[in-house]
């Protein structure tokens, strides 16, 4: 009996216009390339993608990976399911937690399921991100969390969340701690 898989999310985000069915028989070996962005991109974006040589932007995506994770730590663990797992993270993060340029990076609490900034969240990713070496990105989220003190002193994303002055201080002194950056 035949097995059938439909999708019908466009690269942008919004439902595609036409369906793709996938109809497969057990024990059928056949070949599927899937070019998507992790997150939804603008149409002329999604549209480049589609059009590239699948070859070239694979060789990009290497070598951009290459490239960022050069900067930081190399972990070397006995149980190569523990490596893997703390590489996804940090991929992940890198991947999708982090959104803007500059002195001040934006970390989303979670890409995939909210797209929103939780102070937690942040000093959570800044932790993992000073942890790796990546003490620059860790600033500048670090910039971005300080950006909303309010007069009185409190570091609060969200009304009716007080944990996170706690969280930001701990992220700020995890920081301080591991870089010993006291310009910052």
């Amino acid at each position: 009996r035949p097995y059938s898989v439909a999708a019908g999310i466009g690269l942008d985000g919004n439902p595609a216009p036409d369906l793709l069915e996938l109809v497969y028989r057990p024990r059928a070996v056949w070949e599927l390339e899937v070019r998507a962005p992790a997150l939804p991109v603008p149409r002329a974006a999604a549209a480049a993608l589609v059009a590239g040589d699948g070859e070239q932007l694979l060789a990009d995506t290497r070598s951009y990976w290459r490239e960022r994770l050069a900067g930081g730590a190399r972990l070397s663990l006995p149980e190569p399911e523990v490596a893997a797992a703390a590489r996804a993270s940090l991929y992940h993060i890198l991947a999708g937690s982090l959104v803007g340029a500059g002195d001040r990076l934006l970390v989303l609490g979670s890409p995939f399921l909210y797209r929103q900034f939780y102070m937690r969240d942040a000093a959570y990713v800044v932790a993992a991100l000073d942890r790796f070496g990546f003490h620059a990105d860790a600033r500048g989220a670090l910039e971005y969390m300080l950006a909303y003190q309010t007069p009185a002193g409190e570091l609060v994303s969200h009304r009716d969340q007080h944990d996170g002055s706690g969280q930001a201080l701990w992220a700020l002194g995890e920081h301080l701690a591991l870089t010993r950056d006291r310009e910052f």
